[in-house]
């Protein structure tokens, strides 16, 4: 099941070379990321859903301990049971209850003290990125971070509708707007990696008030914008299983629980993978997927492509430089991935250190 917005065509694009106009959305990205690494336990929403928990950052109750990292720094953490079952927020509560983000300052002045503390490695040894992300690159973008106006980020995701709701006993934080037109057809758009929320907030004017961008009335639709399982302000899985088969099931859930009998779905990456899971199961009110990221190959093709053999015979010339496209990234574009699907818990660094993650993410895009 597919549909297309205006006829538009949708291509998978390999991007070359670590680009500086990139920086905002790393920056942003990456923010988010450690942010949530340090503060997502206590980022529960309290029971009126109105704001987030101040007794989680004050260590008033006890709930929360307080504790030092090998900077000295203080942390708060919090358990999770307790609070949990002191806002009468359980595995079965089906409640949708309202969010808005508030990082606690100090996290944002630890943020700034890590990137200015960085320990740099010297220079790549040749004049591109092929070594990996070029040291001016980093440096750059470090200038530019400690210098971000997250506020500002902040106060952007807050002008928009935020909701909590639990789904499979995971807490799943989601962005829904709802079009002016009573006939809008709700759609459920999925982020992938490293993604969030915050790549689709461009595109909830358009498609809830089309007219206003010199669209039609008839073309808007209702916005959902969850963030995955572990991304963002979502819960964190304590367990394997998370995969894109479970995440599409708690997004029909979803979808039911607005009250949505009849919607389509959109991703793309890990997005895309969910959104083609969702056409597979086929759930109630379901009535189409568009994607921008197709992950379809005809088997022969996926065959050469997973042995690194040469093409098979008889491709054009347009499809024998769209395989050595792939091929090449096969090869050279999924070590990240093959590290953190094999040897997750390794990557220490990129949890603790800013420009860590920074590089590995750029370098993801290279």
């Amino acid at each position: 099941m597919q549909f297309n917005t205006k006829g538009q065509t949708n291509r998978i694009m390999i991007i070359c070379g670590a680009r500086l106009g990139l920086i905002f959305h790393f920056a942003v990205l990456a923010t988010v990321v450690l942010l949530l690494s340090a503060t997502a336990p206590a980022q529960q929403p309290a029971q009126n859903g109105a704001h987030l928990v101040a007794k989680a950052s004050s260590g008033e109750d006890s709930t929360t301990s307080v504790s030092k990292d090998w900077r000295g720094v203080s942390r708060k953490e919090i358990n999770t049971t307790e609070l949990a079952t002191a806002l009468g927020t359980t595995a079965d509560d089906k409640t949708i209850r309202p969010f808005r983000v508030n990082i606690p300052e100090e996290q944002l002045v630890d943020l700034r003290r890590r990137i200015a503390a960085t320990k740099w490695p010297e220079r790549e040894l040749v004049s591109d990125a092929t070594q990996g992300v070029q040291l001016a690159t980093m440096k750059k973008l470090a200038d530019y971070w400690v210098n971000h106006n997250w506020r500002k980020t902040e106060a952007k995701l807050n002008s928009y509708p935020q909701f909590i709701t639990n789904i499979d006993g995971l807490d799943i934080h989601f962005i829904h707007v709802r079009s002016k037109n009573p006939n809008a057809l709700p759609v459920i758009i999925t982020h992938g990696w490293p993604g969030s929320v915050i790549e689709q907030l461009k595109i909830i004017g358009p498609l809830t008030d089309p007219v206003k961008y010199g669209g039609k009335a008839e073309d808007s639709f209702d916005v959902v914008i969850p963030s995955l399982p572990g991304y963002g302000f979502s819960g964190k899985p304590t367990a394997t299983g998370w995969d894109p088969q479970r995440v599409a099931r708690a997004w029909a859930v979803l979808m039911d629980r607005l009250g949505y009998k009849r919607y389509v779905a959109q991703g793309g990456d890990w997005g895309n993978a969910v959104t083609e899971q969702m056409a597979l199961q086929q759930p109630a009110g379901l009535i189409g997927i568009h994607t921008n990221m197709p992950a379809t190959i005809p088997d022969d093709i996926a065959k050469a492509l997973a042995s690194g053999g040469p093409a098979p015979s008889g491709l054009s010339d347009e499809e024998k430089y769209a395989y050595d496209q792939v091929a090449f990234f096969y090869k050279h574009g999924l070590g990240c991935a093959n590290e953190m699907a094999n040897r997750p818990q390794t990557l220490y660094g990129i949890a603790d250190s800013p420009i860590g993650l920074a590089a590995w993410i750029i370098d993801h895009d290279s």
